[in-house]
């Protein structure tokens, strides 16, 4: 024998056991070069190690398939939308975006922690495959991956590591320089808004957090749906018929004056959606107050009343700042609403399965507040806005 390779097939045909777990990496290692992929430099020396065990004359051996030469760089920059969109068509007001670049070799426990980071970052981009990690470059996010990877041996950018310690700073003084909403009482806030919730009640000022950008220190509730919306983390939030039904929704809407109301319908169940949320709000929106902003085609049998039903309640009115509900398909953006001056503070959706992209884009730049009336979220939902919150 004269290669290392020759010696390591002769030690796992001789000596090793696959079931042993010391001896499985030999195998796994032995697997590889039988492929032709050539070893690394720390396993050839992790070999030799145990070439040297079973044939204590061995020095160094030659190699009959060259070294790979491994990058084991370990950094964290900034970078801009370019990088990460390389070869992906993306929006455009995207191009002005940076993001933190986190490159290093494979590694379970590095992986790990990037699992970790998902979960509380937002805007994550990674190529199937390579060994880099793409967070968009938010306070918070840069928080978060150096709170987390700051001492795991990473090169990081200077720019990472003084917004860290902005916002540490910020976090060790939350009350002085942070908009807060404690006993009813808003603190740090433009008093143009504490003006407009002065004589408001907790739930309404809580439900506002979102929309005006300050935290609610000791939530509170009384186990009734506006409240539990009022305290939500995130605009979406999932409201099962379990327990809410839309009469519920309507009167938690009207309650925190939700209005205008965007309906998000599924094309396939358009009739019924259309009817149960009808029902649920006409008893305080007027018909005049509503509008249903697509028709449904001769051959479809399954929603063929609903244009029947459009002109009999007269839904089909022009859309304007009075109007306080339009129902829309979740596929379609209707032009018209563009071009309206009509805005709407809160989405509703009966089903969760995901909207078209310049839909939910619309719903997600204009609405502070998206309900689901569903028992779950779609699976394409959850993959899409990772931890949302439940609500039964």
């Amino acid at each position: 024998m004269t290669y290392i390779e020759e010696y390591l097939e002769y030690i796992v045909n001789t000596h090793l056991n696959s079931l042993n777990s010391s001896d499985h990496i030999y195998f796994s290692i032995y697997k590889q070069v039988t492929r032709g992929v050539g070893l690394t430099d720390r396993q050839y020396n992790l070999v030799l190690k145990k070439v040297k065990e079973h044939c204590p004359d061995v020095e160094k051996l030659p190699v009959n398939i060259p070294l790979r030469e491994i990058d084991r760089r370990k950094y964290i920059k900034v970078v801009d939308t370019a990088e990460v969109y390389s070869d992906i068509v993306y929006e455009s007001y995207k191009q002005k975006w940076q993001w933190i670049k986190i490159r290093f070799p494979f590694s379970k426990k590095d992986i790990v922690a990037i699992e970790s980071l998902k979960s509380k970052c937002k805007e994550y981009h990674h190529f199937k495959g390579s060994h880099v990690h793409f967070f968009r470059f938010t306070y918070n996010n840069a928080y978060e991956v150096y709170e987390l990877l700051h001492n795991r041996n990473f090169e990081i950018e200077s720019q990472i590591i003084d917004m860290h310690k902005k916002v540490t700073e910020i976090k060790n003084n939350e009350k002085d320089v942070l908009p807060f909403l404690e006993n009813n009482i808003l603190y740090n806030v433009d008093q143009s808004v504490v003006k407009n919730l002065q004589d408001t009640d907790i739930i309404y000022k809580q439900d506002k957090s979102i929309k005006y950008g300050y935290k609610i220190i000791s939530p509170y509730t009384d186990n009734t749906l506006a409240s539990e919306i009022s305290v939500r983390n995130e605009p979406e939030i999932l409201a099962s018929p379990k327990t809410y039904n839309l009469n519920k929704i309507a009167e938690s809407f009207l309650q925190l004056d939700r209005f205008p109301v965007i309906a998000l319908i599924n094309e396939n169940d358009a009739y019924n959606e259309i009817l149960q949320i009808y029902s649920a709000f006409s008893g305080f929106i007027e018909n005049k107050q509503q509008s249903v902003l697509f028709r449904i085609e001769k051959s479809d049998h399954v929603n063929a009343d609903l244009n029947n039903f459009i002109r009999e309640k007269h839904l089909n009115n022009w859309v304007d700042k009075d109007t306080k509900i339009v129902y829309i398909k979740k596929k379609v953006l209707p032009k018209v609403l563009l071009k309206s001056n009509f805005i709407p503070t809160t989405a509703l959706a009966i089903k969760s399965d995901r909207s078209s992209t310049t839909v939910d884009q619309y719903v997600k730049f204009n609405c502070d507040l998206i309900v689901y009336n569903d028992d779950a979220f779609s699976t394409m939902k959850r993959w899409t806005y990772g931890n949302l919150q439940t609500n039964y």
